[in-house]
């Protein structure tokens, strides 16, 4: 019987660094409207990063990051409030691996 694959790790070297990678749940048919809208939506840049934090929190499973001590970083689910810590390139770069999965198709 097949297993269905519906976490997704991927090595985020290029943002955090060695040994680095992050879990993405798979979006499923029905999150695709809340993925066209963050790419269509023509609000406020803060509107638009607002919906991309809920799609973060909603689409990355787990991950190993830390912070700037080296220090383990809380798992996005159980403190959203981390968002506010990233980095931009590290919010970017994960937004753009949600995207990536919802068009994956293996």
């Amino acid at each position: 019987m097949p297993k269905r694959k519906s976490i997704r790790r991927v090595e985020s070297t290029q943002v955090q660094g060695a040994d680095s990678w992050v879990e993405f749940t798979a979006p499923r048919g029905k999150d695709g409207r809340q993925l066209i809208e963050l790419g269509q939506q023509e609000g406020s840049d803060l509107e638009r990063y607002k919906l991309n934090g809920e799609l973060l929190v909603k689409f990355v499973h787990a991950w190993n990051w830390v912070d700037d001590d080296g220090e383990p970083l809380p798992q996005l689910k159980e403190d959203e409030s981390i968002l506010d810590e990233l980095t931009l390139e590290e919010i970017g770069w994960l937004g753009q691996h949600v995207v990536e999965g919802a068009k994956s198709k293996n």
